[in-house]
């Protein structure tokens, strides 16, 4: 005949013949699981949490299935490809032929630089010499109180 069975046969028999765990309570649930929300943010009082999250289940299926190739969600059923490359500019941004020629455009100034004038430039000058002079002035007091001691 068979063999006699191991430890982890017999225990792994066991496990398959064990009696099926009683079903949880039914009992409507009154908070979220943790980690369904961020840390801190609960619904409203007297939300229907089950529904809520039946909502969130629906919701994520929903948003998933635009990504689902075989879906006629699938980018809303536009299955031309992203022209790459520049060669051509998609009609969702205008599509426009003369602007398929936008690598001969000029490029944008970054930033416009801003002169208030001379008599800014003044103040700004006092301003540095009186922070630079601050500066040496902090640099003095520690000495100069040793000495006063």
């Amino acid at each position: 005949g068979k063999p006699p069975p191991t430890p982890l046969r017999a225990l792994l028999s066991a496990a398959d013949h064990r009696p099926p765990t009683p079903p949880r309570s039914m009992a409507p649930m009154d908070r979220l699981p943790k980690g369904i929300l961020p840390e801190g943010i609960m619904p409203p009082p007297g939300t229907d949490i089950m529904e809520f999250c039946r909502q969130l289940a629906e919701s994520g299926a929903e948003f998933a299935e635009q990504f689902d190739r075989s879906s006629e969600k699938f980018h809303n059923g536009i299955t031309t490809p992203v022209p790459m490359g520049g060669a051509r500019v998609p009609e969702s941004m205008g599509g426009d032929p003369a602007a398929a020629d936008w690598r001969s455009l000029p490029e944008a100034q970054l930033a416009i630089e801003e002169d208030f004038g001379p008599e800014y430039h003044a103040a700004m000058a006092a301003h540095k010499r009186l922070g630079d002079c601050k500066k040496a002035i902090s640099v003095l007091n520690k000495p100069v109180e040793m000495v006063m001691r």
